[in-house]
């Protein structure tokens, strides 16, 4: 059934579709009733002394692969 939602959205927007990765986690939260669209950040776990590093210097950034 996803398969046919996505193909329809292709269908209507073209380019301008989301890919099937974004529509799969959509669909995922509407039907556990999340229904917020707003963006979502990625997850990140950072290591404990970045996180004190972080705290105590508020410019740093956090350039970080996971």
């Amino acid at each position: 059934m996803l398969h046919k939602l996505a193909n329809s959205c292709y269908a209507v927007y073209d380019e301008g579709a989301a890919s099937e990765k974004n529509e799969r986690m959509w669909f995922a939260r509407f039907k556990s009733s999340d229904f917020n669209l707003g963006d979502q950040g990625r997850t990140v776990d950072l290591p404990p002394q970045v996180k004190i590093r972080l705290k105590h210097r508020l410019r740093l950034t956090t350039l970080y692969d996971a």
